[in-house]
């Protein structure tokens, strides 16, 4: 099953007790806390979540925390787990819930393909009773999504209140560096930034239906800043959802007004009215097997470790059970055929963050760094002692790249698709483009305050920063500006661009600027764009597709440019100014970043978190390296360590090539 393990080993520098549970390994991290699997004094079993420490010193996100997690536990129900602990005032905030030992329906869909109509009629009936008593509370979930439904024997559960927010709150969705929520099946006003309530679940749930009757979501697959275009703009695609009364409701729940969509109350009333459970179960025979054989397996687990508990003295561990030690240990559920793994810890924690544990042909050392952001791109001061995290929407967060440990976050908000921020090899300014105002903000990397701005710029683009800070290339619709940054002044004439423009590369030696566009409006061919200093003159390579990731090589002689719709991954000569190979991906390409002598190009695939190791020589793939969930941005280091930025899971990767 190409699902990752449910539970990872603790890495070398996790907790091994949070307040009184002892934790047995670890769940998942995201770009607010991770979640490990606790055990209780009474040996019961909990999910602990522990927000970041960066998070932790917020005095802001503190009070949200404890407000979510009081907002929670008043949340009933059976299809929710209950709110067991909490501390929301101690060093390192905490919540712990009710662990519910079943598989995820995005892993159950994977394995057994969709749902018959009758389980997917018990799924909606069950999620609607969830919702009732969640926005009963004053909750709102903001996040349903498959991996947030487990498919519990005794019916479904709704878990992962950590983005949730108070009815009373009255605020938007949108948190310092991006839009909250998973970009498939949010609802479009989430995808907007606009406020969500009630109405953004209930849409959530309709797109989750559809998902288990069809394994596909109704915006289809992609990356985030994809799905979110087709989620803000687009028609869901009801063709995956289920026949009769249940596809009506779901059609009902997926209306772009959210006053027209239902009430959880008003779905029970119908599907309580229309169909009766299922004499014998609510799964099919094959799910049912598998998820119960997966109960077993855990409720095993967990009567036979020895652990520590807080407080009572150390006790010694059995060395054939798995517990608190890096053991291997292979979960099978046979019946079903659903498999589950724990792996072996590698080792390879490095200074700070925990072990990415990327699969590849030839392993590598690497660290994931959570993120306070859902990271789009990653740049590199100019020493190289610092890594510029920019998110999504906003936002840009600073990491010590020798302890890979965050300096600061400044927070500024950015419209919704409004393209992102550079920041200053220096680390002195971030620049941001606002399209509303024709200007490229200037803002203090410190403090975050406004200090000045280039302009006037029409719809500008994504800004570049020379890499001794001293310009900023300002791109349009269909040109390109270049300003002194200490004069804040345009240099020299502005150079038309016929192919719009968004990405801008000067080799160091300033001799050529790379350019390349990759707009999600731009439906046409592009050209790679190669700006002469000396001339002042602009040649062209066709690469013959529509453009979008660009990665050049430290000696300026080769470029990789990745493709929105071909699949691929073009290898460029820039020396001769032509192109050499191309790749076949097999699926759309995201970001890209070159050794750096260039025999070597790297290019991110958002839909299956892969890193394609690609030999230019020979344009052929040599090795894959696996990373978090939607890798986007990427950038190579001098020493030969590549960053990638993951968004959909709040983390940076850092991957060391040697």
């Amino acid at each position: 099953m190409n699902t990752p393990p449910p539970i990872h080993p603790l890495a070398v520098d996790d907790p091994r007790t949070i307040g009184r549970y002892c934790l047995l390994g670890r769940l998942g991290a995201g770009g607010m806390g991770e979640v490990f699997l606790g055990l209780s004094p009474g040996r019961r079993l909990v999910a602990v979540k522990v927000v970041h420490a960066h998070l932790a010193r917020d005095r802001e996100f503190r009070q949200r925390f404890a407000r979510e997690v009081q907002a929670a536990r008043s949340v009933g129900g059976f299809h929710a787990p209950t709110v067991v602990d909490a501390d929301v005032s101690g060093p390192m905030p905490w919540s712990a819930t009710e662990y519910i030992p079943a598989p995820a329906l995005d892993e159950v869909v994977a394995r057994f393909g969709p749902l018959p109509v009758e389980s997917v009629w018990e799924l909606a009936r069950g999620m609607a009773e969830a919702l009732q008593a969640i926005h009963a509370a004053g909750v709102v979930h903001r996040d349903l999504k498959p991996s947030n439904v487990l498919i519990a024997p005794d019916g479904p559960r709704v878990i992962d209140f950590g983005i949730a927010q108070s009815l009373g709150d009255g605020q938007t969705v949108t948190i310092t560096g991006g839009v909250i929520g998973t970009p498939g099946f949010m609802s479009p006003e989430q995808a907007r930034g606009d406020f969500v309530g009630p109405a953004g679940d209930i849409f959530s749930l309709g797109s989750v239906l559809i998902f288990a009757a069809s394994g596909r979501g109704p915006f289809g697959d992609g990356d985030a800043v994809a799905l979110l275009m087709r989620v803000a703009n687009g028609a869901p695609d009801l063709s995956g959802a289920p026949p009769g009364t249940l596809g009506d409701l779901v059609a009902q729940c997926l209306s772009p007004n959210p006053a027209q969509r239902p009430r959880p109350i008003d779905l029970l009333t119908v599907l309580n009215r229309s169909h009766l459970p299922a004499p014998r179960g609510w799964l099919p025979t094959a799910v049912a097997d598998g998820t119960q054989a997966y109960s077993r397996i855990i409720a095993d687990v967990t009567r036979h470790a020895e652990v520590t508990i807080p407080d009572a003295g150390p006790r010694r561990t059995r060395p054939a059970v798995l517990v608190l030690a890096l053991l291997a240990v292979i979960m099978i559920a046979v019946a079903g055929g659903l498999a589950y793994t724990v792996l072996r810890d590698t080792g390879n924690a490095g200074t700070a963050g925990t072990p990415a544990g990327p699969s590849t042909t030839n392993p590598v050392r690497a660290v994931r760094i959570p993120v306070q952001l859902s990271p789009a791109e990653v740049s590199l001061s100019a020493d190289g002692s610092q890594l510029f995290v920019v998110g999504v929407s906003g936002g840009v967060q600073f990491i010590d790249t020798k302890t890979n440990t965050s300096l600061r976050t400044v927070k500024f908000d950015t419209a919704m698709f409004e393209d992102n921020a550079a920041v200053s090899p220096d680390g002195r300014r971030i620049y941001q483009p606002v399209a509303a105002r024709k200007i490229i903000q200037i803002l203090d990397a410190e403090s975050g305050a406004e200090v000045g701005e280039l302009g006037p710029v029409e719809s500008p683009r994504h800004p570049d920063v020379s890499l001794d800070s001293k310009y900023v290339y300002a791109p349009d619709g269909n040109g390109l500006t270049v300003f002194d940054a200490e004069k804040k002044t345009p240099v020299g004439e502005r150079i038309p661009i016929a192919q719009s423009p968004r990405k801008v590369w000067p080799l160091q030696d300033g001799s050529k600027w790379i350019i390349a566009e990759y707009s999600l409006m731009n439906q046409r061919k592009n050209d790679i764009s190669i700006y002469h200093t000396a001339s002042s003159t602009v040649t062209t390579i066709d690469v013959g597709v529509r453009t979008r990731g660009l990665g050049v090589s430290a000696d300026g002689t080769r470029a990789v440019v990745t493709t929105w719709t071909a699949n691929t991954a073009i290898i460029l000569d820039l020396v001769t100014e032509t192109v050499t190979g191309t790749v076949d991906l097999g699926t759309g390409g995201t970001g890209a970043a070159l050794s750096a002598d260039g025999s070597r190009a790297y290019v991110a695939s958002g839909d299956t978190a892969t890193i394609s190791v690609i030999d230019t020589a020979t344009a052929a793939i040599v090795d894959t390296i696996r990373v978090d969930q939607d890798p986007q941005g990427l950038v190579m280091s001098p020493d030969n360590r590549l960053y990638v930025a993951n968004t959909s899971s709040g983390t940076v990767s850092v991957i060391d090539l040697g």
